[in-house]
């Protein structure tokens, strides 16, 4: 299990990159799920 530090600093990476996934794609082509995956593997 993760360390709670690390666990909040994750859930606020992954809130930061919501709000950036919202503002530059919008409903383009890629989705959210594929967005996600991908910076889930960048800070991991």
């Amino acid at each position: 299990m993760v360390h709670a530090k690390a666990t909040v600093r994750r859930s606020c990476l992954v809130a930061d990159a919501e709000a950036m996934w919202e503002s530059i794609f919008g409903d383009r082509s890629m989705s959210k799920g594929d967005f996600m995956e991908r910076v889930k593997k960048l800070y991991t």
